[in-house]
């Protein structure tokens, strides 16, 4: 596992460019980092588990939250299974700890947008 890339080795060049970027304003919660990099450790597990071949990393710039997105090509949507259907049919899904009940997890199905601009020709249509 020495040759993979891990997860923290990616946010740490991430946080270095950003903190460099950020200048003086802000400085490091060390304990947000020992969490963040205890969960990477069991993000690179997962990575392992089901055969990721990298990481995506994205900022919130209004609240500083940090994504870390695996990519792992084992991990399929089959059109066989009604389940794997709908996610195939969205723009992104994604899983995540819900806001409102914090046991429990929330899927997320993004569609693309439903409204088009009043001059095109499916203004009318009607659904089925």
């Amino acid at each position: 596992m020495d040759n993979i890339v891990k997860s923290f080795d990616v946010l740490s060049a991430y946080m270095s460019v950003t903190s460099k970027l950020l200048g003086s304003n802000v400085s490091l919660d060390l304990e947000r980092l020992r969490t963040i990099k205890s969960c990477c450790s069991m993000i690179d597990g997962l990575s392992v588990r089901f055969g990721g071949i990298g990481y995506q990393l994205n900022m919130n710039e209004e609240n500083g939250d940090i994504t870390i997105g695996m990519i792992c090509p084992e991990l399929k949507v089959q059109t066989d299974d009604p389940f794997y259907t709908l996610m195939g049919s969205t723009k992104a899904f994604a899983v995540k700890k819900s806001e409102d009940e914090p046991e429990c997890i929330q899927l997320d199905f993004t569609f693309d947008g439903i409204w088009v601009s009043s001059d095109s020709d499916d203004e009318n249509a009607e659904i089925d």
